[in-house]
């Protein structure tokens, strides 16, 4: 069977083909992906996905056999929707997503999974092998939380030798140095794979960067204990009835090996919490073991993996 690519010409038509898609497999994000309230706020505004960022294999009856969608996070792009019934119609549409972001400095992709599950299982088998011939090669498996407030959340200790300031604007000049000694050293894989490539001073602008690209500014807090300098910073954002996001969470190196790590996300929990967010947000690297357990430790339970997917070029640069 041969496949023809579009691209829909309007949000509802993206829509519709998004929704006619089956999933290649079951699991909360998959379900909510495909809502049809979710996908509407989704298009809204072409804040976060645009039908110009949508790629439907159409086969020869006329029906969408496959598809993929990106989601925009600040100035990049990551392809996190797919959906097929025909890996031929995958591999066609995977490719045609590809040559779609390859002008963009860091593309990802992405792909929310039961829990357990992981690039080389059976069923991900179509999957991996369509990103993999069109170029692309595994980054790094997450876990990721979504789970609704309870009272077993542990809160920051009485005697928490950790206190949080806020940003005093964006380009407040503590913000960059913090992040680049947050970087050094680092086990989030992606961090450590941006700094291989383009170097410490420029990884730490970029990172600063899309911080300041994809949330607003007032979600980041320095962390200080009793010393004159940053220890640390954390992200969130959440708002009453909504989800409430742990973003990012980070201890320079010379303070790891205390508990910080935990302290920042008890704190940036209990923010959430008290702000009246129904459901919590927040992933980290199956390979980052301490942050793992940090989240264990506060009463974070895994809801889903994510396997995240880069570009081989990028990542044999990083590499070499």
């Amino acid at each position: 069977m041969t496949f023809t690519i579009i691209q829909p010409a309007d949000v509802d038509t993206a829509i519709d083909c998004l929704r006619r898609v089956p999933p290649l497999v079951d699991c909360p994000t998959q379900r909510r992906q495909r809502d049809p309230d979710s996908l509407s706020r989704a298009f809204a505004g072409g804040d976060f996905r645009r039908p110009d960022l949508v790629w439907v294999a159409v086969g020869d009856e006329g029906g969408p056999r496959a598809a993929v969608a990106g989601l925009l996070t600040g100035a990049q792009t990551v392809l996190d929707f797919f959906g097929a019934d025909d890996e031929e119609a995958l591999a066609a549409v995977v490719a045609a997503a590809t040559a779609g972001v390859s002008d963009q400095e860091w593309p990802e992709a992405c792909l929310y999974v039961p829990p357990g599950a992981g690039v080389d299982s059976p069923e991900l088998r179509a999957w991996a092998r369509a990103l993999r011939d069109a170029g692309w090669d595994l980054l790094v498996e997450r876990h990721h939380y979504d789970l609704v407030p309870h009272p077993g959340l542990a809160a920051p200790p009485a005697d928490c030798p950790l206190h949080l300031e806020p940003l005093v604007g964006p380009e407040d000049p503590r913000l960059e140095p913090t992040v680049r000694d947050v970087l050094v050293g680092s086990l989030d894989v992606a961090d450590r794979t941006l700094t291989a490539r383009v170097g410490l001073e420029r990884a730490a602008r970029e990172t600063v960067r899309d911080l300041l690209a994809s949330d607003p500014w007032q979600c980041l807090h320095l962390a200080y204990d009793a010393g004159s300098e940053p220890v640390g910073l954390v992200s969130w954002i959440g708002a009453p009835g909504g989800p409430g996001y742990v973003l990012q969470v980070g201890v320079v190196r010379g303070c790891r090996g205390r508990r910080y790590g935990q302290r920042l996300l008890e704190l940036a929990t209990c923010a959430l919490v008290e702000a009246g967010c129904r459901s919590l947000v927040a992933d980290v690297d199956i390979t980052n073991t301490p942050m793992a357990a940090a989240f264990a430790r506060v009463g974070w339970t895994v809801a889903e993996q994510r396997i995240d997917m880069l570009p081989r070029e990028l990542l044999l640069a990083a590499a070499g």
